[in-house]
């Protein structure tokens, strides 16, 4: 028998009876946020603005202020909101939403896609308000046009305070800020539905795997639904208590993300420098390119937050992902019985930790264990099975593959 037989054919007894595996977890989005510059004098002014929120075609920016020109007391907020014709241009000077706004406070919270569908939040009981602060949408024909009567959003609001709406692309998740029984504070919650078509309402519940003691405030979700983020108490003590700890300073943002719809939220992340600082920062919402390179984060910060907030924005650029030869685990270039040996020598004598996890999955089913070695040995000796489905071949690693491939160094041709 060929040495090479009988060296893999031991190599696939010896690890028959043993059973290890290591599972992928959801990656943060790779990339670094720079850019960051508050908006003209077109959205800022020198009275508290913040709250922004863009519509997923970029043309609409709807904000909220407590400048002397709005429908309230400068102790109210109102709601503004800024249209252009193409996103080559800088958004106009903001106009009033008079329409909508009361003597008491609005604010905006979501734009949809085409910019004519407003999500907003209110203290004013329209006709179908539940309690405290709720939560509302209303719609105009055109930009031209006004907005219409408010509407309740169907099976989010409760007797207690509803506020900072934030939706998926697709309308079919809600994510929210909620006082009602099970918060602990104020809370994030998740709605979801069937269909974003009709009347049918949000079935809620308690986002437990991103809540704390503390208070998350004014969540905001990725247009694909994968990244969440979220800041501390707004509505509290900006610069003391009710924030989580390991901040910058004052109001910090926070993030999570999953490997799908299906999957829970994994660890909680500060957003981290230079979009945090010693500053208060909160109420950020995602552009809806998000997680595309060049995509905008939209946020409000202050200093003191006695009336001087201004929008600021954050430019996203992506980290190039590496590239990786599924099967090749010891990064030499090559696929071959030594690639094997490593995989067992990573799973079961601590042999050096791979730079590239991903290669070592040479079955690609999500997971590194004693089946990669025995796959790979089996294709390399035994002719069984006559392929594996990428092994060889020179892969990026994309959303699909959440092993991770950080450390590594090497790349090969695409």
């Amino acid at each position: 028998m060929n040495p090479k037989n009988l060296a893999s054919t031991a190599a696939v007894a010896a690890v028959m009876s043993l059973g290890l595996s290591v599972q992928g977890e959801a990656q943060e989005p790779a990339g670094t946020f720079t850019e960051i510059t508050p908006l003209g004098p077109e959205i800022n002014s020198p009275f508290h603005d913040h709250l922004p929120c863009a519509s997923g075609d970029g043309l609409s920016l709807a904000i909220a202020s407590d400048r002397a020109v709005g429908s309230g007391s400068r102790e109210a907020f109102d709601m503004y909101i800024a249209d252009r014709p193409d996103t080559g241009q800088p958004f106009p000077e903001v106009r009033i939403i008079e329409e909508l706004n009361t003597s008491t406070l609005d604010y905006p919270n979501f734009l949809s896609e085409d910019g004519l569908t407003l999500y907003f939040t209110t203290d004013f009981p329209h006709p179908g308000s539940s309690g405290s602060y709720d939560i509302y949408f209303s719609r105009r024909l055109s930009r031209e046009e006004p907005f219409g009567e408010p509407q309740p959003v169907p099976g989010i609001n409760s007797a207690d305070s509803d506020y900072a709406i934030s939706l998926t692309a697709d309308g079919l998740e809600a994510y929210f800020n909620s006082h009602r029984p099970g918060s602990r504070g104020a809370d994030i919650w998740v709605g979801r539905r069937s269909s974003a078509d009709g009347d049918e309402p949000f079935t809620v519940r308690n986002l437990q795997e991103v809540n704390t003691i503390f208070w998350e405030s004014a969540p905001s979700i990725s247009a694909d639904g994968l990244t969440l983020m979220w800041g501390d108490d707004f509505f509290g003590d900006s610069l003391g208590s009710g924030r989580r700890i390991g901040g910058h300073g004052g109001l910090d943002l926070w993030w999570a993300s999953r490997a799908s719809r299906q999957d829970p939220f994994g660890k909680t992340t500060n957003l981290g420098s230079p979009v945090n600082t010693i500053a208060a920062e909160f109420w950020a919402r995602f552009s809806p390119r998000w997680p595309e390179d060049g995509s905008i984060l939209y946020f409000g910060r202050c200093m003191t937050c006695n009336h001087d907030s201004d929008i600021y924005q954050a430019i996203w650029h992506v980290t190039p992902q590496p590239s990786f030869i599924r099967g090749e685990a010891n990064d030499d270039g090559k696929v071959d019985l030594s690639d094997a040996v490593f995989i067992l020598g990573f799973l079961f004598l601590g042999a050096t930790e791979p730079t590239c996890r991903e290669a070592l999955d040479a079955n690609d089913d999500g997971a590194i264990d004693i089946a990669d070695a025995i796959s790979l040995l089996g294709h390399l000796f035994l002719g069984s099975p006559p392929t594996l489905p990428g092994l060889g071949v020179c892969e990026t690693l994309d959303g699909s593959a959440t092993l991770g491939c950080e450390s590594s160094s090497r790349q090969c041709d695409i």
